[in-house]
């Protein structure tokens, strides 16, 4: 089915199912508070397709209005720090 769980271990971000065309879940390091956290989501020429607030250290967005394409994301912190998430 094509399914995984993508993991980043140096930063603890996760997120899964990778491919979606629905609900994509996204889990910060343990620890993290998420007040204030944004999931950007951006095409491969680096243009915004989407920002979606992140409310708790497992949330839940849904991607299914993105035209179907490979996508970026990446998480901006309350202080404006971006942390790079990887392709979906």
């Amino acid at each position: 089915m094509g399914i995984g769980e993508t993991v980043l271990p140096k930063d603890g971000w996760h997120y899964f199912p990778d491919p979606t065309n629905g609900l994509v879940t996204v889990q910060a390091p343990r620890g993290t508070r998420m007040n204030g956290f944004t999931l950007l989501l951006t095409d491969l020429q680096g243009r915004s397709l989407g920002r979606f607030a992140l409310t708790a250290s497992t949330s839940q967005v849904d991607v299914s209005k993105v035209n179907a394409q490979q996508v970026i994301l990446s998480v901006r912190s309350v202080l404006g720090d971006t942390i790079p998430l990887g392709p979906l």
